[in-house]
């Protein structure tokens, strides 16, 4: 069994882990069902957007994608809410 470690905002872990907790997961459980979709569909299993007027030239800068990101200015497609196929498989 391999170990991940994740940098992340506190304050977005606990509001994430209280979340989950409501819907009875926690943030492994959900990882590992991310890490699964990812395998499964051979892709991130969501739309990752930048908002518009933010690209030059129809590019995007990784560093600019970077830091929306962690200044929660990144939208994710409605789509990532949508129950995840072959649930069974994460059970």
């Amino acid at each position: 069994m391999a170990t991940i470690h994740v940098r992340t905002n506190d304050a977005d872990k606990n509001r994430a882990q209280e979340i989950l907790a409501n819907l009875g997961l926690d943030l492994s459980t959900v990882i590992n069902m991310l890490i699964k979709q990812i395998n499964y569909h051979e892709k991130i299993p969501f739309d990752i957007e930048i908002p518009k007027g933010t690209q030059e030239n129809g590019k995007s800068s990784i560093t600019e994608l970077k830091n929306k990101f962690e200044s929660d200015e990144f939208w994710m497609s409605p789509d990532f809410n949508a129950p995840l196929e072959c649930m069974e498989d994460y059970m």
